[in-house]
């Protein structure tokens, strides 16, 4: 297992809350919390073994009514990821082609080597481009869009940890083919959540600091 340090997320469920409501706010739209979920309760008794940024939001984004709002950047803002229930969270392996070939090419030499490699741990602009198949190949597909000609991914990867327990997250677009890394989900997140705000045309990795609204600040140090 890859350790990456400190991971900087300090976010709670309620904080995502809190995060959800204003973002959508931004765009006009008003997402109702249910008073009466117990967010703790979501949390503690999670179905599998995630981090705790994944946790926290998915406890929210229950709390406030499943709603679809999570933009696929590099396709359209106005198309959105279908968040999947833990109970049906799967490896990248057996849901894809991409992973199926790796499955078949001794993934078990590869994805060491690729996870390995010192500029992995680059988690900014600078991102070395990076064979996505070998890198996310036991990553868990929990979120997706596909569309004609193509398949978009949120990924959370076991294999990657920060010293706080948090997991390397991953906006993955299996055709472009684009991929781009964060420290965790809450990264991943910001990372929407920046590029459906500013509705930019350039996908290369954003992260808490360019955020302008400071929203990122009640989930990351």
């Amino acid at each position: 297992m890859k350790k990456l340090g400190y991971s900087g997320y300090k976010g709670t469920p309620a904080a995502w809350v809190e995060f959800l409501i204003a973002w959508q706010n931004k765009k006009g739209i008003q997402l109702e919390y249910k008073k009466n979920f117990e967010l703790d309760a979501y949390v503690r008794n999670f179905p599998i073994d995630a981090p705790a940024s994944y946790k926290h939001f998915m406890a929210a984004w229950r709390a406030l009514g499943e709603k679809r709002f999570m933009p696929v950047v590099s396709v359209d803002n106005s198309e959105f990821f279908n968040l999947r229930n833990p109970d049906a969270v799967e490896c990248l392996a057996f849901c894809h082609s991409i992973g199926k070939f790796v499955l078949e090419e001794n993934w078990e030499l590869t994805t060491p080597l690729t996870l390995a490699a010192g500029d992995y741990r680059n988690y900014s602009i600078e991102q070395d481009y990076m064979p996505s198949y070998q890198a996310h190949f036991c990553s868990w597909v929990v979120a997706n869009y596909r569309f004609i000609g193509g398949h978009v991914f949120m990924l959370i990867n076991p294999l990657v940890r920060s010293d706080d327990g948090e997991w390397e997250a991953c906006y993955f677009d299996v055709n472009a083919p684009y991929s781009v890394r964060f420290l965790s989900f809450a990264e991943l997140v910001v990372y929407l959540y920046i590029n459906d705000i500013m509705n930019k045309d350039d996908f290369s990795w954003q992260g808490r600091d360019e955020d302008p609204t400071g929203l990122s600040k009640l989930l990351l140090d």
